[in-house]
C-alpha cells in the first residue's frame, strides 16, 4: 500500500483498487500464456510471441505505474474511462457504465433476488460469484422475502459495505413494482449511511422487462427518492440495449430541465 488509509471507506477503496489491478494484471499475462501456448503448438513463430510480449510489457510498466496513485485518483480515472453518461438528479449524481454493479466501486450494492432468497438471476449470480456463497446463505436465512422489499447482506469479499436485495417477482408485466422495489432498496440504503450505491439496470434476468420500461422504472425511483447520505448512484449494467435505453432516457431528462 502506498498510502495509509485513515477509515474503513478507505481500506475498501484501496480493496477494490487492487482487486481491479490484479484483475486487469491477469488479463495481460493469460494473453501472454496463450501466445506462448500457441507458439508450442507451432501456430505461430518467435516473432510473434516477442511482438506480443514486447507489447504486453509496456502496458504492464504503464500500469504499475498508474497503480502507485492514491485510490481516489485511480477511481476517477476509472471513471472517466468508463462512464457512459454523467447527469445529476437532484442532489445526488449519476453515471451509467457498461459493467456489472459488483465491478464498480460502492458502499452498496443493489441485486435483484427471489422470494426464497436464491440468487440466480444474471445480475445476482455475478455478485455470488465475485463475493461467495456466503451471501446466498445469509439471504436466504431472512426467506421469504415479499415481493418489492429490500434485504440487507454482508457483502462477502466484494469491497462494499452491503448488498441490498430486492425481490423483483411481477416487474415483467408490471414496471412499477420494479420502480417500488428500487424505492425501498434506495430507502434502506439511507439507513445503511451509504454514500455511494451501485444499480443494476434490471432489464436482463429477473423478469425479462424491456429496456425501455426498465430505464423509466429505475430513473423514476431515483427521481422519487429523498436522498439524505446518497451522494452518488452508479447505474451498471452488461447489457448494452439496457445502457443505451437508460443514457437515452437521461439526455431527454437533461434536455426538458
Amino acid at each position: 500500500m502506498f498510502w495509509e488509509a485513515d477509515s474503513e471507506r478507505d481500506e475498501r477503496k484501496q480493496r477494490f483498487v487492487d482487486m481491479i489491478r490484479e484483475n486487469r494484471s491477469r488479463r495481460l499475462i493469460d494473453t501472454l500464456s496463450e501466445k506462448l501456448l500457441a507458439y508450442d503448438q507451432e501456430e505461430i513463430g518467435a516473432e510473434e510471441v516477442f511482438r506480443i510480449a514486447g507489447s504486453i510489457a509496456k502496458k504492464g510498466n504503464t500500469l504499475i505505474s498508474d497503480f502507485k496513485k492514491r485510490p481516489d485518483v485511480i477511481l476517477a480515472g476509472i471513471a472517466m474511462d468508463e462512464d457512459r453518461y454523467v447527469t445529476g438528479i437532484g442532489d445526488v449524481g449519476i453515471s451509467v457504465r457498461k459493467s456489472a454493479p459488483s465491478e464498480v466501486f460502492a458502499d452498496a450494492v443493489i441485486s435483484p433476488c427471489a422470494g426464497d432468497g436464491s440468487m440466480t438471476s444474471e445480475t445476482a449470480a455475478k455478485i455470488k460469484e465475485m463475493g461467495g456463497i456466503e451471501i446466498e446463505k445469509e439471504l436466504m436465512s431472512s426467506a421469504p422475502i415479499d415481493p418489492g422489499s429490500a434485504v440487507s447482506t454482508g457483502p462477502g469479499t466484494i469491497p462494499a459495505s452491503n448488498i441490498i436485495h430486492i425481490n423483483t417477482a411481477g416487474i415483467s408485466s408490471d414496471p412499477g413494482r420494479l420502480r417500488s422495489a428500487l424505492l425501498s432498496a434506495l430507502e434502506l440504503a439511507e439507513k445503511l449511511e451509504a454514500q455511494t450505491v451501485a444499480c443494476p439496470g434490471f432489464s436482463s434476468g429477473a423478469g425479462k422487462i424491456p429496456p425501455s420500461d426498465a430505464a423509466a422504472a429505475v430513473i423514476g425511483g431515483i427521481k422519487e427518492h429523498n436522498a439524505e447520505n446518497i451522494t452518488k448512484i452508479i447505474i451498471a449494467d452488461e447489457n448494452e440495449d439496457t445502457i443505451e435505453a437508460i443514457v437515452l432516457l437521461l439526455e431527454k431528462c437533461d434536455e426538458e430541465e
